[in-house]
This record gives C-alpha cells, structure tokens and sequence, in this order.
C-alpha cells in the first residue's frame, strides 16, 4: 500500500492537535518503530510491502506537535511528518473492536457461536430450534418486521415457548433479550413471568426468572430462597416498545444476575449468589405465565428475541429489517 492510500481518514478529534488525524490505519501496511532488545537505538520495522527506501525517509521525519495516542488500543504513526492513529483489535477484550472512542463490544448476529436461538417471528411455525410449547402471533404490531409474538393471559394462565439447552450451560454467562410492549391499560395486579431459566430438574426449584411486576416495574426472582431484587416501578414505559434483557454470570458462589431496559441497568444483585443449578441451565422458557392475583385478562407483544452465551445489547439484530411501506397499528389502539 502506497503512502497515499496510509492516509484515508475515518475521523477527526477536536481533542488532538491539528497534525494528528484518527484514521483506521491498517497495522501491517505502515511503518513503525519498534524497539529491539539486543540493541540501545530503535530500529525500524517494515511490513512485505514496504521499502527500505520508506524506512530510512520516516526514519528521520518527526512529528511536532508529537503524537498522542487517547485509547489504550490506540497506537500512533508518524507518516510524512503527519501522526496518524492506528486501531488495534487486538488490545480489546473478546467481542471487542477497536474505535475512536476506544474498545467498543461488537454487536452480536444470529450466526455468531455464542447465538443459541434467534425469533423473529416472521416464520410461520417459529424458529425450528424450539423444543414446544405455544404463543400468539400477531401483525398489529411489530418491532421490526411485520409479526411480533403475542401473549395473552388469564389468571394462573401460561403461555410459553419452550427452549433446551443441550449441553447444559453451566459457567460463564447466560442472557436472554426480547423487546417488549405492555398495555397502559390493565395494569399487572401482582406479577406476570417473562422469562424463566432452570436446570434439567424442572421441578420448581433452581429457577431465575424476569418479572413484570405492577406498575410496570421489572423484577429477577432466583429460587430456591425467593431472593429477588426490588421492583422499579418505571423500569419499562407502556404503549412502546423497551429492549429488556436478563443478564445471568453463572456461579455457585460470586453469581449475578442484572436486569437491563434500552441498555440501562436496572437492577442487580447487591452481594453475589449462587446462580448455577446443579445440573447447569438447560432450560429456557419464554412468553408468560401469570399469577393468581390476575382478576383481567393481560395482553402483551414481543418480538426480536435472542438467547445467547455472553450479553447481547440493543443493537443485536436478528436478521430483520424493518417493515417499509406500511403503517404499523398500536396493539390495543
């Protein structure tokens, strides 16, 4: 690659001075300095492509005002007298890229490995990895796309679709993420189940759960021992659509468990907690079940469903572009 080409540019910082560019600089097409233990100076490293004529002419080119690398995976070139910053992935963490603003966690896609499931609801028989069970499906409304799931609830009613995990999870992380509509109007009177995770003994015991509580309000229930975190009784807004994901670092003792709206915590574990079922997770279930105290009949959507091994984020997309040339109806509108 010649100079010329070194010196595209993805992005100006107003914070360095005006001889530093920001650029996406490919690490193997420049020249660098890099020291060589055996030796008291800095030799000169060039990448196949690169002359020993480029090496001796940067060689003696500097850099005034010097330039000044502001992300740890930042690394500066002095290139014709002009610093430029290279972006360096590899000083990220896993997931991680490099940018401007520093290591940055890469949205994830439905065919990354740590993508156990991705629903859409644009299938007319659902994702083929589900193991069973039954939910609505509705066009009134729609994240993206054109069909959303649809749970409708009586008292002590449960509508689920039933995921297996084989072989079970049982370290590292567990999170599943849906968006999510809920009326204004009836209002949870006790608790609704959103999602529920357990061990292959599906016996009521070993389970982690989101909730919607009344008034709106989100709430992680790990059993056995009931522990729960405090409902927040504005943690989802009705009558739109909220991206809310349970967050689950597996654990029999240093567990956590985090519940996240639009990519804002909203609760969490204050000490940790065992969060590992004896036989690891291998059961997901995802829809609803409400409670006894559920005097109305309670309608949600949701759509856009992923079910993965590291945290998943807002910005993972499942593969739909949204719905064009079309007006969506508000479900209950």
């Amino acid at each position: 690659m010649g100079r010329g080409a070194l010196l595209a540019l993805v992005a100006l910082t107003s914070c360095i001075a005006p001889a530093q560019t920001i650029g996406a600089v490919g690490y193997d097409d420049v020249v660098t300095e890099t020291a060589d233990p055996g030796t008291t100076g800095t030799e000169m490293s060039t990448s196949s492509g690169a002359s020993s004529d480029a090496s001796s002419s940067t060689a003696a080119e500097v850099c005034l005002p010097a330039c000044v690398e502001t992300q740890p995976c930042h690394e500066s070139l002095c290139i014709d007298g002009e610093c430029l910053i290279a972006y360096r992935d590899e000083r990220c963490g896993a997931g991680e890229v490099c940018g401007p603003l520093g290591c940055v966690r890469q949205p994830l896609n439905c065919s990354s490995d740590s993508v156990l499931l991705c629903e859409d609801f644009e299938m007319d028989g659902f994702a083929p990895e589900w193991a069973g069970g039954s939910v609505g499906r509705t066009s009134a409304d729609a994240h993206t796309g054109m069909f959303a799931g649809e749970v409708s609830l009586a008292p002590e009613e449960r509508q689920q679709l039933n995921f297996d995990i084989d072989p079970p999870v049982a370290e590292g992380t567990l999170a599943v993420r849906s968006f999510v509509w809920v009326p204004a109007a009836p209002m949870v009177q006790e608790w609704i189940i959103f999602h529920e995770l357990s061990g292959r003994m599906d016996v009521g015991t070993e389970r982690y759960s989101l909730d919607l509580k009344s008034m709106y309000g989100l709430q992680y229930v790990a059993l056995p021992g009931s522990m729960s975190g405090p409902p927040n009784p504005s943690a989802i807004p009705p009558e739109t659509w909220a991206c809310v994901e349970l967050r689950i670092q597996i654990s029999d003792t240093a567990g956590n468990i985090e519940i996240r709206v639009n990519d804002v915590v909203v609760d969490s574990n204050d000490m940790p907690i065992d969060t590992l079922p004896v036989d690891g997770f291998a059961n997901v279930n995802v829809g609803g079940l409400a409670s006894t105290a559920e005097s109305d009949p309670y309608t949600f959507l949701f759509d856009d469903l992923v079910i993965a091994t590291e945290p998943i984020g807002c910005a993972t997309d499942p593969g739909v572009a949204p719905a064009t040339g079309s007006t969506p109806v508000q479900f209950g509108g």
